[in-house]
């Protein structure tokens, strides 16, 4: 591979990750960008957000044990949290 070869690749790398982290900030805003790699079959966002019913912790840590099948230690690492969270009363 030549220098002109590798100074084009670091250049579209750069820029890939630079759109790559302009999207990551317009995502975090709460904008939905309007097209990307992955839009024609990807997940929509839903507008809504604020509408939907919280989940309690515990459940999300749950479902992540049953999905992920983690070592013992750390399902009663996270339930330990899911209990200190009752008692603040929090949902996600």
């Amino acid at each position: 591979m030549g220098d002109d070869s590798r100074r084009m690749l670091a250049r579209a790398i750069a820029a890939a990750i630079q759109r790559a982290s302009l999207t990551l900030a317009r995502l975090a805003k709460g904008e939905v960008p309007e097209s990307t790699f992955f839009s024609s079959g990807g997940v929509t966002a839903s507008s809504n957000s604020a509408s939907q019913t919280p989940v309690p912790f515990d459940d999300l840590v749950k479902g992540w044990a049953f999905e992920r099948r983690p070592v013992a230690k750390t399902v009663y690492e996270w339930t330990v949290s899911c209990d200190s969270s009752r008692n603040t009363n929090s949902t996600f």
